[in-house]
């Protein structure tokens, strides 16, 4: 599965933070009847480019947690976020995309995030 994020314009108090933070930003639906992981990923170079080309967004920008679990910052190799046992699960996926406030630039930001779920 695949999901396309176009990332907010950070409020004042956004850059203050550091962070925009999305919270089951997506929900993906897990039916098994095995043991499986949630691994995610991306094929993008960057995000973007600033509107007046002077500021490039990087990937790993982009944090991803199931929920409760630890961030991991995205990236193009394949990183389990969670796993679980057989069953139906509803995931819930937060972003948490990261701005310095000295050398963020505004422009159209965007991502297309790949879930991967398997077997151990």
């Amino acid at each position: 599965m695949a999901s396309t994020f176009v990332l907010p314009k950070p409020t004042p108090e956004d850059l203050q933070r550091g962070f925009i933070e999305r919270t089951r930003a997506i929900v993906l639906l897990v039916r098994s009847n095995t043991p499986w992981i949630i691994s995610v990923r991306t094929d993008d170079e960057n995000m973007g480019r600033s509107f007046d080309g002077t500021y490039t967004k990087p990937v790993s920008d982009l944090w991803v947690r199931a929920e409760g679990g630890p961030y991991v910052p995205l990236s193009r190799k394949d990183q389990v976020i969670t796993g679980g046992s057989p069953g139906e699960h509803q995931i819930g996926v937060d972003y948490r995309v990261i701005f310095n406030p000295d050398t963020y630039r505004e422009g159209r930001y965007q991502i297309t995030v790949i879930y991967t779920i398997s077997t151990p």
